[in-house]
């Protein structure tokens, strides 16, 4: 016979699916003002209601709870036993549902965030310090991944609630809030002719290998960071593969190729070993903060409403 989960002695118990916490409260009012119209006036109800709820609790249990005395109501053996052992029962009641109103208001529970160092370092060391002050009852467990696709398995395999990803993630099981939107950067090597210039369009990057992840991400998400097609139709040249950005940093400097950034990423690797120039006719670059569709984290609102009063641009903050 398969296994029921519950003790052998609750096989035949079905009391307790029929108390109400209600009943055994109005039992210890009672009990503590020594009559039912005491007990009713306190708990502002009417004689009737209570004594209702009495006659109630004394069929569930099939009991004898109360008897009347010449002074008003005393308890039974059984009534002793019950008030004895439901006072405490309804405390922890009373705790519980106070625990999970504070989780489904996003005020406790676990909080397991995975991000990109590169992407957040101006803004995550202070988005923890808020969070642990403005909600101190959940437990934030940050994660850094060197890769997005790290983050997006995470979310998948139910090891993260929350990450932040650069958009687009081509991903109908996932959603996401836009944080922070910057411009993009090329990174060239330090001798590079285009690195006279100033600024970058898309024209002097057309004979230019792109660096970068090529073969893990959806097509869409690399057609957006390739900026693929171009203006003029054309598809850019792919370079070296790469999978981390130190990879690609390594790459660029050695002469093989570009490799297109956010400008906090920019910000954060200031190693003189690359020169960033803006790319100044792409579309910008979107921060979002990601999330499996199913099961948003209960804290979402006041996550993202944090991150984006916290997300400071970076000197390469688009428009």
């Amino acid at each position: 016979m398969a296994a029921t989960g519950l003790p052998p002695a609750w096989k035949d118990l079905t009391v307790s699916a029929d108390l109400a916490p209600r009943w055994i409260a109005a039992l210890i009012a009672v009990a503590e003002a020594g009559s039912i119209t005491k007990a009713a006036t306190g708990m502002h109800l009417t004689q009737q209601a209570v004594s209702a709820q009495l006659n109630q609790l004394e069929r569930a249990v099939d009991a004898v709870l109360l008897v009347r005395t010449s002074r008003g109501v005393a308890l039974t053996a059984a009534g002793r036993t019950l008030v004895e052992r439901g006072r405490p029962w309804l405390g922890e009641l009373e705790r519980l549902a106070a625990e999970v109103r504070m989780v489904g208001h996003g005020r406790a529970g676990r909080l397991r965030l995975h991000f990109k160092m590169q992407s957040t370092a101006h803004f995550m060391p202070e988005l923890l310090r808020r969070l642990a002050q403005d909600a101190p009852d959940i437990e934030v467990e940050s994660h850094s991944v060197a890769r997005a696709p790290e983050a997006l398995r995470a979310l998948h395999e139910g090891e993260s609630d929350a990450a932040f990803i650069w958009l687009p993630i081509a991903d109908a099981e996932l959603a996401s809030a836009d944080i922070l939107t910057e411009q993009r950067m090329i990174a060239l090597a330090p001798d590079h002719p285009l690195a006279r210039q100033e600024k970058l369009t898309l024209a002097d990057l057309r004979d230019e290998p792109v660096i970068g992840p090529h073969a893990d991400l959806p097509e869409e998400v690399m057609r957006f960071w390739n900026v693929d097609p171009r203006p003029n139709g054309s598809s850019p040249r792919l370079g070296p593969a790469a999978n981390t950005p130190e990879e690609c940093l390594l790459h660029v400097n050695a002469g093989r190729g570009i490799w297109p950034a956010p400008a906090s990423t920019a910000d954060y690797f200031t190693q003189s070993i690359v020169a960033w120039r803006p790319l100044v006719d792409a579309a910008p670059i979107t921060l979002g903060l990601v999330w499996l569709r199913t099961a948003p984290p209960q804290i979402l609102p006041r996550l993202i409403s944090l991150s984006r009063s916290l997300a400071v641009h970076t000197p390469g903050e688009a428009p």
